[in-house]
């Protein structure tokens, strides 16, 4: 086995193209557009998905950081409704005040179902008011 495997390897080294084939070969590779190798002064970490350059890649972070330039520009002026939702006094007000709702929707809850208990209560001991009576 092993000398077959070494006569057919041996076999296969001498075999060489023939000189049409290299010729035509090599006219083929040569007539072919020829790009020049782009190289990048610097390895990215990510591969880029393809169609993507690195100058759509430095637009896109171009606009990621104006616009978060602008937002924090805005988000500091003092015209801006969001920016004056965020002033502790503002939430601070805003707590009491809610507090304070709460607390008034919660004693007209409470005024409520008083009323609803004290009827209830008088219905069952009217009830049982009358039982007693027919017994």
């Amino acid at each position: 086995m092993n000398k077959k495997f070494t006569t057919v390897t041996n076999l296969l080294r001498s075999l060489e193209p023939s000189r049409e084939f290299m010729v035509r070969s090599k006219q083929m590779i040569l007539s072919t557009a020829q790009e020049p190798l782009r190289r990048l002064p610097f390895r990215l970490p990510v591969r880029l998905p393809e169609g993507v350059t690195i100058q759509t890649a430095f637009a896109f972070a171009s606009v990621i950081l104006v616009v978060l330039a602008g937002g924090v520009t805005y988000f500091n002026t003092s015209s801006g409704q969001l920016a004056q939702s965020f002033n502790d006094d503002t939430l601070m007000q805003e707590v009491r005040t809610a507090s304070f709702e709460i607390q008034i929707a919660e004693a007209q809850y409470y005024d409520q179902s008083a009323t609803a208990v004290a009827l209830a209560l008088e219905k069952i001991s009217g009830e049982q008011d009358n039982e007693k009576t027919i017994e």
